[in-house]
């Protein structure tokens, strides 16, 4: 992202429009800027009265959901395995507030609530990944040493037996 110019350029530029009698492409010819640039300069100084750039990126937007705010924490003490995306139409549904994912993510960041999915490590009683492919088929990944270089080791579980391979890592 480019950086603002120098607010002692666009003074220059603005008083020598206002007070010069310049024309505001003469101004940018003069000064070495984009017309375009001179004339929003000459504008925001008759609007505002200031030379002071405006602020450049930032959030601007995720205030609208602190009004929400009881709303959206007794949502989550009710039910807590809410994605960002379901309270996000929720708050659009039931109480016409439109807000993005990043809004609702922000909303919970500032004050450091996190959402962690609890991980288990795979066994052959609980596994986590259905297989593609054969129906019924269910296999997961496990990282086992190995001597000087490391392979993985896939548990396949069908109609009930366990077999185990060693799957080495492409080169």
């Amino acid at each position: 992202m480019t950086r603002p110019l120098s607010n002692d350029l666009c003074r220059r530029v603005v008083t020598a429009v206002v007070d010069g009698g310049m024309s505001r492409r003469g101004a940018a010819r003069r000064f070495g800027i984009a017309p375009s640039t001179a004339i929003k300069w000459v504008s925001a100084w008759r609007r505002t009265g200031s030379y002071r750039p405006r602020a450049q990126s930032g959030d601007r937007r995720s205030q609208r959901i602190e009004a929400w705010a009881e709303v959206v924490l007794a949502l989550v003490d009710e039910t807590p395995d809410m994605t960002l995306s379901e309270i996000a139409t929720h708050l659009e549904d039931e109480h016409g507030v439109r807000v993005s994912q990043s809004t609702v993510w922000r909303f919970f960041h500032r004050r450091g609530i996190t959402f962690k999915k609890r991980h288990t490590p795979a066994s052959s009683s609980a596994l986590t990944c259905s297989g593609a492919g054969k129906p019924g088929l269910r296999h997961s990944l496990l990282s086992t040493p190995r001597s000087s270089s490391s392979s993985m080791v896939r548990r396949t579980v069908a109609e009930g037996r366990v077999s185990r391979r060693t799957v080495l890592p492409p080169r």
